[in-house]
């Protein structure tokens, strides 16, 4: 059983599931999140959020399926998602952007930046397709909420880690997953089974 399953009312965990919920409700106010949460509370959040989208009725999920899977599709260009990857990076004031190709532990492919690290606010907009919390800047690039999704064509599944935030971007799904070492201050997104360029070209 999760040891952290009944964490009482009032507990860090508990704080992060009620911030879920409030940034469902409350959507597009960000002002109230806080800048530095904890692990715990980070953890408590998404495993919330994860359960709110879980827990949608089953044609709202079909509707998010659909979207995520014609969002990655947008773009005829086969790598539009390392472009999308970069604008997101110079949105968020990154100086260093990089791309690694890693085959152990694990095979994956790793997008590695040190702009502004992640708050409650992103993970909501990388989840779900077609939000975003750069909607009102006319100078961002990814303000339509489709860029994260077009990454979905080189692989998956997605992970992001920015300490405290540690979790898997699935179809019409989400859920927490274990830190990744070495992301205490860079913003790193891993993507699992990528694509490589030989079978992108068949």
């Amino acid at each position: 059983m999760n040891k952290h399953a009944m964490a009482p009312a009032g507990s860090e965990q508990e704080r992060g599931r009620q911030a879920a919920q409030k940034l469902c409700d409350v959507w597009p106010d960000t002002s109230w999140i806080p800048d530095q949460p904890s692990l715990l509370w980070a953890e408590g959040a998404i495993q919330a959020f994860a359960k709110i989208i879980r827990e949608q009725p089953a044609i709202f999920r079909a509707s998010q399926r659909g979207a995520e899977i014609g969002a990655s599709m947008l773009s005829p260009r086969l790598f539009q998602g390392l472009s999308e990857a970069l604008q997101n990076a110079d949105d968020v004031g990154a100086s260093s952007l990089r791309i690694v190709l890693r085959r152990e532990p694990r095979r994956e492919l790793l997008l590695i930046h040190n702009g502004k690290p992640v708050s409650l606010a992103h993970v909501g907009a990388m989840v779900l397709p077609w939000l975003s919390t750069k909607a009102d800047d006319a100078q961002a690039s990814g303000r339509f909420g489709i860029g994260q999704k077009t990454l979905k064509a080189l692989g998956g599944p997605l992970e992001m880690h920015c300490a405290p935030f540690h979790f898997a971007m699935l179809v019409a799904l989400m859920a927490y997953t274990s830190p990744m070492h070495g992301t205490r201050c860079w913003s790193c997104l891993s993507i699992r089974k990528y694509r490589t360029l030989n079978s992108m070209m068949l």
